[in-house]
């Protein structure tokens, strides 16, 4: 009777036992992984236009061209209106031109008429003074001739004689009087007319007369 019981305890443990040992074979086992499934996407490129930009039309040339083609064709019309005009209101015939100067510095001589005055260059002190700066001191009258001192106003004295140049214009000495001498100068007007001066330098008289 024991025999049998103990039988049956060891039959029933090891059905007890065999779902646990079955249960741990089944954890041992590593776990399937799950399938990846990757797919390519393919996305259609549409055409995309871009926008055609139109040039602006070029209104501002077409004017200026118009424009010049009008200036070029009048112009020779103009040019000649012009020149018609001037030589009408003005004749330069016969007058003087404004733009020449009236005194020549390089000319050597003028001409007068039908004469020709010829310049003469300083060759004496005496001709590089003004008369303005002369004085008359002292006359000697001799039958060869009468004589003149003259001076300066620094003090510097000269004895001139009938023919002796003297003062900056070309003056001449044409008389010495007992009172006082004669000096002729050319002088020249604004239209180129040339005119001859006598200009006087009287004796200085003593102080109390």
């Amino acid at each position: 009777m024991d025999k049998h019981f103990a039988f049956i305890s060891s039959i029933v443990c090891i059905i007890c036992f065999f779902p646990v040992l079955w249960g741990c074979e089944k954890t041992s086992e590593p776990p399937l992984k799950s399938k990846q499934i990757t797919k390519k996407i393919i996305v259609e490129k549409k055409d995309v236009q871009t926008p055609t930009i139109k040039p602006k039309e070029t209104v501002q040339a077409d004017i200026s061209n118009s424009k010049q083609e009008l200036v070029a064709e009048k112009s020779p019309a103009a040019k000649k209106t012009t020149i018609s005009e001037i030589s009408d209101l003005y004749n330069p015939e016969g007058k003087l031109d404004p733009f020449e100067p009236l005194f020549k510095k390089e000319s050597v001589s003028l001409a007068v008429g039908n004469k020709t005055i010829k310049q003469r260059k300083p060759l004496t002190p005496l001709e590089k003074v003004n008369l303005s700066q002369l004085t008359l001191v002292g006359i000697i009258q001799a039958p060869s001739g009468n004589r003149a001192l003259v001076q300066e106003t620094t003090g510097k004295g000269y004895v001139v004689k009938k023919g002796t140049y003297i003062g900056t214009n070309s003056g001449k000495i044409v008389q010495i009087l007992k009172d006082r001498i004669i000096i002729e100068e050319e002088s020249e007007d604004i239209y180129g007319k040339v005119s001859i001066i006598k200009k006087p330098i009287k004796l200085q008289k003593p102080p109390g007369e």
